[in-house]
């Protein structure tokens, strides 16, 4: 009897060891197969996540750059300064846009602008120039970025000669009648002066970006008392001479808006006094005629 519960036991036993085993190679082929899912949600997710974006200075810019400068020297000097810059232009990567110059008058000082692009390379020299010629008053810079028109004009253009050329070669080739052969050549002619204005645009941003504009204002210098307490006193006394001319102007165009009414004036005046003499006279000899009566 006790050999059979004890051999009783022994199985329960083995069985118990078989099932824990179970467990836990089943434990371990579900962390394995946890593991492998995740390594592939992993690798999914690398896979579809977006390619990082490239480092910054590998694409291109197109920047149209502008400096606009406030320039003061003395109102002598002002016209010197103004052609000396055009002569530096000449002789620098240059191109001079717009250029004027005004002189003193009774009611403005002298000034000068200049607008012109130059090279990078030649603005440090420009800007020596300047402060030499002159006092820099105001220097201002701008930037515009016209990556997204050169990129898009160019692309136009590409496409556009691409098809001209293929144009070209089906009116080569084209076996057509007259009909054809006019429309062909009305779609080139068509495509030819949209690549001739595309060109334009190109050169013109080409220019802008690879160029620097530059604006110059020559301004003269303002005396010391204008900006102190005795400016109003100063201003008055610039200002004198042409109140005082002003006024001469406005009493000669008086005078001369009169003469023509003085034909008639003068005799209406004469005639006017002449009537009221006589009638002062009526009166004295009525007056002595009375007394006389008396």
């Amino acid at each position: 009897m006790r050999k059979r519960y004890g051999i009783f036991l022994a199985v329960c036993c083995l069985l118990l060891c078989a099932d824990c085993a179970k467990k836990t190679a089943g434990v371990a082929e579900r962390t394995e197969e946890v593991a492998g899912l995740a390594s592939r949600s992993d690798l999914t997710t690398f896979l579809m996540a977006p390619p990082p974006p490239p480092p910054p200075g590998t694409i291109g810019r197109f920047i149209a750059v502008t400096h606009r400068f406030v320039v003061e020297t003395s109102e002598s000097e002002l016209s010197k300064a103004w052609e000396s810059v055009l002569k530096l232009c000449g002789h620098l990567d240059c191109e001079v846009l717009s250029s004027s110059i005004t002189t003193k008058t009774a009611s403005s000082p002298p000034k000068g602008e200049i607008s012109l692009r130059v090279a990078p390379g030649n603005l440090d020299r420009l800007f020596d120039a300047l402060n030499q010629l002159a006092t820099i008053v105001e220097h201002t810079t701008e930037s515009a970025d016209k990556t997204a028109e050169v990129v898009d004009t160019d692309a136009k253009l590409n496409n556009k000669t691409e098809f001209r050329d293929r144009l070209r070669g089906m009116l080569a080739k084209s076996p057509g009648g007259v009909k054809e052969l006019i429309e062909v050549e009305r779609e080139l002619a068509n495509v030819q002066a949209e690549i001739d204005s595309l060109s334009t645009t190109q050169k013109s941003l080409q220019n802008q970006t690879q160029k620097i504009a530059v604006q110059i204002a020559f301004m003269p210098k303002h005396s010391v008392t204008r900006t102190g307490a005795l400016a109003p006193i100063a201003n008055a006394w610039e200002e004198s001479g042409y109140v005082i001319a002003q006024s001469v102007g406005s009493l000669l165009t008086f005078i001369v808006a009169v003469i023509p009414w003085l034909v008639l004036i003068i005799p209406a005046i004469w005639i006017i006094l002449k009537l009221l003499r006589r009638r002062s006279r009526k009166k004295a000899l009525a007056k002595k005629d009375s007394d006389i009566t008396q």
